[in-house]
C-alpha cells in the first residue's frame, strides 16, 4: 500500500481504494490512513477525494470515518487547483458528516482559504457552535476586513457583524468593530 501511494496516480488509487473494503483489518486501516495523507503529486490524485468520502460516509469503523473526513478536508485545503467555487462544492458533501470540532476547524480552514459570499455564509454558522465560534470569528474577520474580490459588501459586513456578536475574546471584537467602521466609512 505504501508502494502504491509513493507510485501514485489513478491506478494506484484505485488499489488503494479498494483495499479500504479489504477483509483484513489491518489492511483496511493501513489503505484508509494511506488515502488520508494521499499526496497531490499526479494530475489525476485529485480523485482521492471521492474514496475518502465514501469512506467517511460508510466507513466500517469510525476511525476510518473520522481519518477519511481529515483526509478530505486537508486534501481540499491544501489543493491549489480547485478554485473557490470548487472547494465550496466539495466540502458542503462532506459537511454534514462532520460533527467534531476538530474537523470543523479543518473546515473553517479550507473556507479561510477559499473565500466566496457563500462560503462566508457556512462561516456564519460555524460561529454559532459554541466549540469552535472563535475559530470561525477569526476567520470571519480576516476575511471580511479585507477587499476580496467576489466579496459583497453585504457579506462582509454581516461576517464582521456576526464575529462582533459571537466571538468572547476582546482582541476578535476590537478587530471586527474597527474592520466594521472603516468598511461602513467607505460607502
Amino acid at each position: 500500500i505504501h508502494a502504491l501511494a509513493s507510485a501514485g496516480g489513478a491506478q494506484a488509487l484505485t488499489t488503494v481504494a479498494a483495499a479500504t473494503t479489504d477483509k483484513d483489518e489491518t489492511v483496511q486501516d493501513e489503505a484508509v490512513r494511506t488515502l488520508a495523507n494521499w499526496l497531490n503529486t499526479w494530475p489525476e490524485d485529485e480523485a482521492v477525494v471521492e474514496p475518502l468520502l465514501t469512506v467517511a460516509r460508510s466507513g466500517t469503523k469510525p476511525s476510518h470515518q473520522v481519518l477519511a473526513s481529515r483526509g478530505y478536508l486537508q486534501f481540499l485545503e491544501g489543493d491549489k487547483k480547485l478554485s473557490s467555487e470548487a472547494k465550496l462544492t466539495k466540502l458542503k458533501e462532506i459537511l454534514p458528516l462532520i460533527k467534531r470540532p476538530e474537523e470543523q476547524r479543518l473546515a473553517i480552514a479550507v473556507l479561510h482559504g477559499a473565500p466566496s459570499n457563500e462560503g462566508l455564509e457556512t462561516l456564519v454558522s460555524f460561529a454559532n457552535d459554541p466549540g469552535v465560534a472563535e475559530d470561525a470569528c477569526a476567520a470571519l474577520v480576516d476575511l471580511g476586513g479585507k477587499h476580496i474580490p467576489g466579496l459583497s459588501k453585504e457579506a462582509r459586513q454581516k461576517a464582521l457583524q456576526t464575529a462582533l456578536d459571537k466571538s468572547n475574546n476582546q482582541t476578535t471584537k476590537r478587530k471586527a468593530q474597527n474592520a466594521l467602521r472603516k468598511l461602513q466609512a467607505n460607502t
